[in-house]
């Protein structure tokens, strides 16, 4: 673990709050949504939408590709993590935790 790992009782957690002047929560909020389904493909992947907190948590997954190393080889590695946007007025956090990276050897996943 490095010196800036982030840390929140006791899990490695990511967050960022960002300005949004002159945006409701509400708009945030259904902007989060929107993102999920956008970015992600469909609203499975979303676990918690509660529009009264302005919150919405669920998973996504990346696939990040390498290529390099001392053979030029590309490497592919499948990034899941857990996604919460909590919206305020005029603001919004996005935290990020439960990240697993899986390495793709073989056309297996192996956990890192």
């Amino acid at each position: 673990m490095g010196l800036n790992t982030p840390f929140i009782n006791g899990q490695v957690v990511y967050q960022k709050v960002f300005n949004a002047p002159g945006r409701p929560a509400a708009v945030l909020y259904s902007y989060a949504e929107l993102w999920f389904v956008k970015r992600f493909k469909n609203f499975n992947n979303i676990q918690i939408q509660d529009e009264v907190i302005a919150r919405v948590v669920g998973n996504g997954t990346d696939i990040l590709t390498f290529k390099g190393g001392l053979l030029g080889m590309e490497l592919t590695y499948h990034v899941t993590m857990t996604i919460q946007i909590d919206s305020r007025d005029g603001r919004y956090r996005a935290r990020v935790s439960n990240v697993v990276i899986e390495i793709e050897d073989a056309n297996k996943l192996k956990t890192l």
